[in-house]
């Protein structure tokens, strides 16, 4: 039944990937399950500080800068004297690493 239900939501979500709704309905959804089990929540939040904990510094730095103090590429930029463009690769590369790392997890919880 467990897998049943796994691959169930793996296709609803391949389905929904094709319009814009795709990480609307993902969020939803994993909100709804994390609800219901407040200690995977909890894993979950350790996991990702962990990941976040474990970017190179200059990376975890700006990816602190713009998610906790909600700074623009421009303000961190202009506070590090770096270039917006510098600001927008490390940016990626941060998030690139923690979406890859979280899938990894998640798949498994789903």
């Amino acid at each position: 039944l467990v897998q049943s239900v796994r691959y169930f939501v793996l296709r609803v979500f391949k389905e929904e990937k094709r319009d814009g709704q795709f990480y609307i309905r993902l969020a939803q959804v994993t909100s709804a399950i994390l609800q219901d089990d407040p200690v995977l929540y909890r894993n979950i939040q350790q996991t990702l500080q962990k990941i976040i904990s474990d970017l190179p510094e200059d990376q975890r730095h700006i990816f602190q800068m713009n998610r906790d103090q909600n700074l623009s590429y421009i303000e961190i930029a202009r506070r590090l004297n770096i270039s917006v463009k510098t600001v927008e690769k490390k940016m990626s590369k941060s998030l690139k690493s923690i979406r890859l790392q979280m899938n990894n997890l998640l798949s498994i919880v789903v």
